[in-house]
């Protein structure tokens, strides 16, 4: 989104260099939210953590066998972003957990919209 002084507010399709730049910071905020984790996260946490990776890597392997449906695609990036968010959660760190957040909001929509080329809304 961009904001201007007494023009408003409108949203923007990202470009390819937004994207990246995106990803860039992304990584970033993951890569701190992972040596946190690593730091701060209990063994039970530690434990759920490579469970859920393990389910993620199953979904994966579906979505790659079959044409999956919109529905279980969603639940599989669903699935993914929540794992992300688990290990912000385990870094304790709230204010990188709100970042990160933000940041795979704002890729997924991407995707979604942009990425898998859905047509525009209808003009009414």
């Amino acid at each position: 989104m961009e904001s201007k002084p007494r023009l408003g507010t409108r949203v923007s399709i990202p470009n390819r260099l937004d994207v990246e730049n995106r990803s860039l910071l992304r990584e970033a905020l993951e890569m701190q939210a992972a040596r946190l984790f690593a730091e701060r996260a209990t063994a039970a946490e530690k434990k759920d953590l490579c469970h859920r990776g393990r389910q993620g890597d199953q979904l994966y392997a579906a979505c790659e066998a079959d044409r999956p449906n919109r529905a279980f695609l969603f639940s599989v990036q669903t699935d993914h972003m929540n794992l992300h968010l688990r290990i912000a959660d385990g870094a304790r760190c709230p204010v990188l957990r709100a970042a990160i957040e933000k940041e795979q909001v704002l890729v997924i929509n991407w995707l979604c919209e942009t990425g898998v080329k859905r047509p525009a809304l209808a003009a009414d």
